[in-house]
């Protein structure tokens, strides 16, 4: 009986790239099960690298989780049902910094969910269950934009005009307003933030430890994505027709 043999590419560059290109062959080439997954991701509409541990987490169009383990070549968990999680509309994954947390954001006709997990509870446990729930009611307009602060004790969760600060230590979140429709979050610091808005040419950097508006800055057009190099201390941002 003749073998069927798939070869993944070769990839030259950082362990993270690594990750998703691997895992992103394996997809394309609907080969996973040949890695010993007992049932292979299906329809995956999310992925989150937990750069320290070399792990990717998928969600799945079915609301269920899968990890895959980059140095083992194999995957650890296997279409995990995640409480909370909407089959009939989307879900994503976010990791904290140290890979000690995910974040899984569920979205239904009238709500928004952010289950905070331990991720050694997604991987070690039969049933995971999360460290805390939060559920927020549906804005008319805007994406959900998540990011953990660097201490993994805080979740940034920015939707509609408000930005979220949600604790991974216990149940307990508080909010500020900021106005407009914000878009991407960006770490500029321990303790600040920068927040873009997708509905006009600004950017709000925020005193994260206090909740509170440091100030406005007015840019060209609206901005789409940035990044911040700590070194010279400068963010960097795209523009819609940039």
């Amino acid at each position: 009986m003749n073998t069927l043999r798939y070869v993944i590419p070769t990839f030259h560059g950082s362990l993270p790239n690594k990750i998703a290109f691997t895992v992103l062959c394996l997809l394309a080439f609907n080969i996973i099960p040949a890695l010993g997954a007992d049932i292979p991701p299906d329809n995956v509409v999310s992925m989150a690298l937990d750069n320290v541990h070399s792990r990717a987490f998928l969600m799945n169009g079915d609301g269920s989780l899968s990890v895959y383990d980059a140095a083992r070549q194999s995957f650890l968990v296997s279409r995990l049902p995640i409480p909370g999680s909407f089959r009939q509309f989307f879900s994503t994954v976010t990791v904290s910094p140290q890979g000690s947390f995910a974040a899984i954001v569920s979205a239904s006709l009238f709500s928004r969910q952010i289950s905070l997990f331990k991720t050694s509870d997604l991987i070690e446990q039969e049933f995971a269950l999360p460290v805390a729930t939060y559920t927020l009611p549906r804005e008319k307009k805007g994406d959900m934009n998540v990011i953990f602060a660097q201490d993994e004790k805080t979740v940034f969760f920015a939707y509609g005009n408000t930005l979220h600060f949600l604790s991974t230590e216990r149940q307990e979140q508080k909010e500020l307003i900021i106005g407009g429709t914000l878009g991407s979050i960006v770490l500029t610091g321990s303790d600040r933030l920068a927040v873009l808005h997708e509905d006009a040419g600004a950017i709000t950097i925020i005193d994260a430890s206090h909740q509170r508006i440091v100030k406005t800055i007015e840019v060209e057009s609206i901005p789409l994505q940035a990044i911040y190099n700590a070194i010279p201390q400068k963010l960097y941002v795209t523009h819609k027709g940039s």
